[in-house]
């Protein structure tokens, strides 16, 4: 079992761009990120994101992959091109996983983790924290998150 790092913890609200297409999945994933206190900025489309990614600071992208305009993999590559610091912000793949691949391929493109429809808070505040630790950042819930995880959903 791998140990939990001791990360300070977060002196802020945790900063989220979560980027989706669906009206519906956008408020329920905003509804999540109030839940704990995360400050949730809000994308429909490829484009308006990569505009409010260079533009607005955020801890973590929440991304989807199936989006009109510019699709998640083109907007995901064009964040990641985006010139210091911001190149290095962890981003998740959201997804039904239209195309096919498993987390291994994701992480292989350079996303930072990969979550899999239906939008379960549980399942999401995991997904988020597992990426937040891998990048150094504090976890959501602080350093016994997980079990507080329950506490917030009904």
């Amino acid at each position: 079992m791998n140990a939990i790092p001791q990360l300070a913890p977060r002196h802020r609200p945790l900063r989220v761009l979560s980027v989706e297409d669906h009206p519906i999945q956008r408020k329920l994933i905003e509804a999540c990120m109030q839940v704990v206190g995360a400050e949730c900025i809000l994308a429909c489309d490829g484009a308006e994101a990569v505009t409010l990614f260079r533009n607005v600071p955020v801890d973590i992208v929440l991304l989807d992959m199936n989006l009109p305009h510019v699709d998640g993999l083109a907007a995901f590559e064009q964040m990641r091109s985006t010139p210091g610091r911001k190149a290095k912000t962890p981003i998740l793949a959201v997804t039904l996983n239209e195309h096919g691949w498993d987390a291994d391929e994701y992480r292989r493109r350079g996303f930072d983790g990969l979550y899999l429809k239906p939008l379960e808070p549980s399942r999401l505040y995991s997904a988020i924290d597992s990426v937040l630790i891998h990048a150094g950042q504090p976890p959501l819930f602080g350093s016994g998150g997980r079990a507080r995880i329950g506490a917030h959903v009904a």
